[in-house]
């Protein structure tokens, strides 16, 4: 039987200072204590935050880990780099630059390319049709300029007669 002298807790520690933490960030699936939190939000004032305590977390989709801080995960996206990156990034080599949030790059990435296949779709079908049309556009061009030739000169002297 468990005695209290043989019963530990684990300490739950934010993830960027290892600071004890009762908090997490839902969004990010990161845990974060009280001075990290602040500092979160005061440099992401635009963005939604869903930060509740750890036992009321839910699980969401993992964010991949940063490649300069392997301990932590992208939250955001840095435009000017086009590359994802973690809260310490944006005190480090990406202070200063603009960040949007990860689920937002994404997000916009699945934008272009539903657009991008759109257009090779338009294209493609072009390609395929694209002759016929082009044939049916310059036929009816060359009829146009072919009544224009014939019908000019005669509206032309119809005009000199009635003036």
């Amino acid at each position: 039987m468990d005695t209290p002298s043989t019963l530990t807790q684990e300490v739950i520690t934010c993830e960027i200072c290892d600071n004890p933490a009762q908090q997490f960030y839902n969004r990010y699936h990161v845990v974060l204590c009280g001075g990290c939190i602040r500092y979160h939000i005061e440099s992401l004032k635009s963005q939604t935050h869903s930060i509740v305590s750890y036992h009321n977390r839910k699980e969401q989709n993992i964010l991949p880990s940063c490649l300069l801080h392997s301990n932590q995960r992208c939250e955001g996206h840095c435009q000017q780099c086009d590359v994802p990156v973690c809260f310490r990034c944006l005190t480090g080599p990406h202070c200063g630059h603009t960040v949007i949030d990860t689920t937002e790059a994404l997000e916009k990435k699945e934008e272009i390319k539903r657009e991008s296949e759109e257009m090779k779709s338009i294209i493609s079908f072009f390609l395929r049709h694209g002759a016929g049309y082009l044939k049916i556009y310059e036929e009816h061009k060359h009829n146009k300029l072919r009544k224009t030739t014939v019908y000019a000169p005669k509206f032309c002297a119809e005009i000199r007669t009635n003036n």
